[in-house]
């Protein structure tokens, strides 16, 4: 299951995608070029068509399955026939949090990929545009939403503020980069 939480997380967060497009992600919807994956997300709830680069590849070994989809099952140290479920994607973001030690790892559910992939790329100072492209957004509001408070954004806030002095190497304590899901 660590194997497949890690993969199903990187595809996630990479492509800012809901639970049931993981499920429908199939071999022919990957494509790799050199050193990275290109991904097509299949039409979902916003039926936009969207893609999404995944870099740093060499942790990804190529298997061809008997299936098209990507996720397939793996049970008893083998891989089965049968896909991942959506169900099973929506808990997926918990047993990481178990993993990781998180406090409450019930609040992790299948939306803390697409929190997770909005947080980070606001952390890097990305503009409300890049957010919508990325989550397939059309509303500001909506995308606005899924963006957890940022230390990172505060320190630069903090920075603009204040004149540069004796803290302008401050560093931000490391936090967990996987989102709960709040309300």
């Amino acid at each position: 299951m660590k194997k497949v939480s890690r993969c199903v997380a990187t595809f996630g967060i990479a492509g800012a995608c809901r639970r049931d497009e993981l499920q429908k992600i199939s071999i022919e919807d990957i494509e790799e070029v050199g050193s990275i994956l290109i991904v097509k997300v299949p039409r979902s709830k916003t039926d936009k068509e969207q893609s999404f680069i995944i870099t740093n590849t060499r942790n990804y070994v190529p298997i061809i399955f008997r299936l098209n989809v990507f996720f397939i099952n793996y049970r008893n140290e083998k891989c089965t026939v049968q896909a991942i479920g959506v169900n099973t994607f929506a808990k997926i973001p918990y047993a990481i949090a178990q993993f990781l030690h998180l406090e409450n790892p019930e609040l992790y559910t299948g939306l803390c990929f697409r929190r997770s992939s909005a947080t980070l790329l606001a952390d890097t100072g990305a503009d409300i545009l890049e957010l919508k492209r990325q989550g397939g957004w059309k509303s500001s509001t909506v995308a606005e939403g899924y963006v957890e408070e940022s230390l990172a954004n505060k320190l630069n806030v903090a920075k603009q503020i204040f004149p540069p002095g004796e803290n302008d190497n401050v560093q931000i304590p490391s936090a967990s980069t996987f989102r709960e899901v709040t309300n």
